[in-house]
């Protein structure tokens, strides 16, 4: 539980610094009224929110091996090619069991703090909206 609130405080760090440079980016500093700023606020903190909730989604879905027979497939056709030295050989189901004993050894720990931060970061977007 504690490494799980220090990656997602580092997450939301990392995340607070793209938040500060798209309000600057975007001239946070030149708006004369607070209502433009908080509309600034809001629209910059909803996209580091959605960006970091995307890529967390996507990391997800593929640790689940959704995309693994796309990747069969592409790496087959690259295979067939005639300058490719190392030829693939293996069938899908070998592919898919040799990425499934892959994926149980080197257990990445999980990708869940980027979703919470993308998360925290909708809602800091939602609260500036109510304000504004």
């Amino acid at each position: 539980m504690k490494r799980l609130v220090i990656k997602t405080t580092i997450a939301t760090l990392i995340a607070g610094i793209f938040f500060f440079g798209l309000a600057v980016a975007f001239g946070i500093f030149e708006q004369q009224d607070n209502s433009d700023r908080l509309k600034l606020l809001s629209n910059c903190a909803f996209v580091v929110g959605a960006i970091f909730v995307c890529i967390g989604t996507l990391v997800l879905i593929s640790s689940q091996g959704t995309y693994d027979g796309l990747s069969y497939s592409v790496q087959r056709a690259i295979s067939i090619l005639p300058f490719v030295k190392r030829k693939m050989s293996t069938s899908y189901y070998e592919y898919k069991q040799a990425k499934l004993e892959a994926n149980n050894t080197n257990s990445k720990g999980g990708i869940s703090h980027v979703l919470i931060s993308g998360g925290i970061w909708v809602v800091v977007a939602v609260v500036f909206m109510l304000i504004y």
